[in-house]
């Protein structure tokens, strides 16, 4: 079930896209046109990790990972995320 809102069409709970998906058009999160930034702290952790590439797919959040040593950030980049 879809449903419109603000002019895009919106895939309701249950129904999300497959993983490893974009979605077709890049939508922005704030008024002014940028995307929302989040920061994951802990990012390196098994549920951090899992967040961080969930997040990472949605074109419209700009997503960074907090982790409190190099070996850890290693961890985030070698899944395709940026560290802070």
């Amino acid at each position: 079930m879809k449903t419109e809102w603000s002019g895009r069409t919106v895939t309701q709970p249950g129904m999300a896209p497959q993983p490893g998906t974009k979605t077709q058009e890049p939508a922005t999160a704030t008024p002014g046109g940028a995307p929302t930034r989040i920061a994951i702290l802990g990012a390196s952790g098994q549920i951090g990790l899992a967040l961080l590439r969930r997040l990472d797919r949605q074109p419209q959040l700009e997503v960074t990972g907090i982790c409190r040593s190099t070996l850890s950030a290693t961890r985030v980049v070698q899944a395709g995320g940026e560290v802070l």
